[in-house]
């Protein structure tokens, strides 16, 4: 048994194929870029329940950005809890891409280039609250969290860790 894996498609690849399925035309653009090349998690999105888990992640993040460690603590807490890591993980890509577009945002002013185009006020959010070291760093814990998570390591650990490491770096 081999593992084959697939390249993500260019947002005008997507955008083609949520025509050709009939999704809204209205909505195609924001689900093309968010999904940014994934197809399935374009459909996925047009889910209501699945689009609201996805605006309450990036609220959460902005909360700890600006310094809610309670927030930060509840939610650790809450998400070992669940047990799901392939949920945990799609978290912290979630998180990866609103970190990362809001770098862009903040650095070329260009929003022409945010995948996450429905989240503008949040990146700017995050922009204000965490300088561009910051931003890097919690990258880095981001893609650690996810390196544990795959890594088979209890989620707990890792969320009370993640939750460390990003306290740490905003001071």
């Amino acid at each position: 048994c081999a593992l084959v894996t697939f390249g993500r498609l260019t947002i005008e690849q997507t955008e083609a194929i949520l025509r050709d399925q009939g999704v809204d035309e209205s909505q195609i653009p924001t689900l093309a870029r968010v999904a940014r090349g994934a197809p399935g998690l374009a459909f996925a999105l047009r889910d209501d329940e699945d689009w609201a888990r996805r605006q309450q992640w990036l609220a959460d993040l902005v909360r700890i950005a600006e310094g809610d460690h309670l927030a930060g603590l509840r939610f650790a807490a809450a998400l070992a809890e669940d047990r799901d890591r392939a949920l945990l993980e799609e978290r912290l890509v979630v998180w990866m891409g609103l970190l990362r577009d809001a770098m862009v945002l903040s650095s070329t002013k260009r929003t022409a280039l945010v995948h996450n185009q429905d989240a503008q006020e949040g990146m700017i959010a995050l922009a204000r609250a965490l300088d561009i070291s910051r931003a890097f760093a919690w990258m880095d814990a981001f893609e650690r969290a996810r390196r544990r998570v795959r890594g088979n390591v209890n989620l707990r650990l890792i969320m009370d860790s993640l939750v460390l490491e990003l306290d740490e770096a905003q001071a």
